[in-house]
């Protein structure tokens, strides 16, 4: 039980101002130093090495990945919303899921009523405008890609519509590219 008797609060009031002007001092023995520079060292040597290879790696993908020729995009748009359209159309029953080119011009879906799309299989359509192709394709959704014809290249229309000639998905401008 607490003693509330002015001469005990005295003597407490002055254990406690004698403990707060000697405070208790812990020393802590020295370390090697050379042993902490080293492993600092080590650390940010190992930070900014891996900071270099991470940039140089996204340079290198980046270098790959070219921008979309700016004659193309008008036409990819138009293979965008026809591709949305066709997706629409399918929804409400008014086309099969992988339509041919002739019921798209009977429908009057833009790009393929203009006359400069071919089908070249089920679900695969190529829009030429010199010196590009753009290529509509059905897998599991429809998807867009373009790529640059080369003036000595003889390639099927079986081969554009495969996997072995190589296309580039279009490039979407983010914020971060146009400032």
């Amino acid at each position: 039980m607490p003693n509330y008797s002015k001469q005990g609060n005295a003597n407490m009031d002055e254990t406690v101002i004698a403990s707060e002007i000697s405070p208790y001092i812990e020393t802590i023995p020295q370390q090697l130093s050379r042993h902490e520079n080293r492993y600092f060292i080590i650390a940010i040597v190992t930070v900014l090495l891996t900071a270099a290879v991470a940039l140089f790696l996204m340079k290198q993908t980046r270098a790959e990945l070219s921008q979309t020729p700016t004659s193309i995009v008008n036409l990819i748009t138009q293979l965008q919303n026809a591709a949305d359209e066709i997706q629409l159309l399918y929804e409400i029953g008014e086309l099969p899921q992988m339509p041919n080119l002739d019921q798209l011009i009977q429908l009057d879906v833009n790009p393929f009523v203009a006359g400069n799309v071919i089908e070249v299989t089920s679900g695969c359509f190529i829009a030429t405008k010199q010196p590009h192709q753009v290529r509509l394709v059905f897998n599991q959704q429809w998807q867009i890609t373009w790529r640059q014809i080369e003036s000595h290249e003889h390639v099927t229309n079986q081969a554009l519509c495969s996997e072995q000639v190589k296309w580039q998905a279009p490039l979407q401008k983010t914020k971060s590219q146009s400032k």
